[in-house]
């Protein structure tokens, strides 16, 4: 993964980070059928037919997030950095969906969103999104 591929950053900070929260997290990549990628120590969701794929790694530290599916063994994730990597410039506005949805159920564990800036993203922001995708 090259810096040049990533166009986009947000982050959701957990709010009560520990096991159950790991736990959830892996419920969730499961349910996206999001992969671990050992090499780069992430999870990559692919939506081919948004035409863009998601890095999901740890955001504190930045980087490496451990392969929380292996067991209840792993570090408790405090955070995760959700990378958008555009396969076409304008498919997150044509198909934000998938970042949108991915982006909210890892908040209903507990956290809250933060944009590449590190500023709170609101409900509002996110349905700007969705609205300019029509």
């Amino acid at each position: 993964m090259s810096g040049n591929d990533i166009k986009q950053c947000l982050f959701v900070v957990l709010d009560w980070p520990g096991l159950d929260t790991n736990r959830r997290l892996v419920k969730l990549f499961r349910e996206v059928n999001a992969h671990y990628d050992d090499k780069l120590g992430v999870y990559v969701i692919r939506a081919p037919q948004a035409g863009y794929k998601l890095t999901i790694a740890n955001s504190s530290p930045p980087g490496t997030l451990p392969p929380i599916h292996e067991g209840d063994d792993q570090p408790i994730v405090k955070g995760v950095s959700i990378l958008i990597h555009f396969i076409n410039k304008r498919s997150v506005a044509r198909n934000p969906e998938t970042l949108i949805r991915i982006t909210q159920s890892i908040v209903a564990i507990g956290g809250h969103i933060l944009d590449a800036d590190r500023n709170e993203v609101s409900k509002e922001e996110f349905e700007q999104l969705r609205k300019q995708a029509l």
